[in-house]
């Protein structure tokens, strides 16, 4: 009895517990180092110089445009105001165009230096995003629920 009562246990836990949801593909740059704004706010003028960066991916291009992203900005160090503020744009492009989302950083460090080898940065961030839905590219799509259950035609 006991056995059952902890593989009872065990699957309700599996079950509650597990991540079921769906996720959408979002931009993620894996070289953080070329789009540090992403990564932290606070690393905006870390390099000392001015650093600019552009980035263009194409995912999945044997389907023809189904993830296009563009991204591109910069940022400089502010040495009168003790920090760096820098500006990032990103456009992903979903779909041929089906589904558009835009967004714009703008972002502001301020590094503090606590000792000789140390420093303290904090940063904050403002963005402005818009998405895009375009109707006519996506008035085509079939679902499910279009379709009868002994036909193979849409209603």
């Amino acid at each position: 009895m006991p056995a059952k009562i902890h593989i009872i246990t065990f699957l309700l836990n599996v079950f509650l517990f597990s991540d079921f949801g769906v996720h959408a593909q979002d931009p993620l740059n894996a070289h953080f180092f070329l789009h540090t704004g992403n990564l932290n706010p606070s690393l905006a003028g870390t390099a000392g110089q001015q650093r600019y960066f552009a980035n263009y991916r194409n995912q999945y291009p044997a389907l023809r445009q189904v993830y296009v992203t563009y991204t591109g900005g910069f940022d400089i160090p502010l040495p009168a105001a003790g920090g760096g503020a820098g500006i990032s744009v990103v456009n992903d492009v979903l779909a041929k165009g089906g589904l558009n989302t835009f967004s714009a950083d703008f972002f502001y460090a301020y590094h503090l230096t606590a000792g000789r080898h140390l420093k303290l940065c904090g940063g904050l961030q403002f963005s402005v995003i818009n998405r895009h839905l375009n109707s006519l590219l996506i008035s085509d799509t079939a679902f499910q629920e279009m379709i009868p259950a002994r036909s193979a035609f849409l209603m």
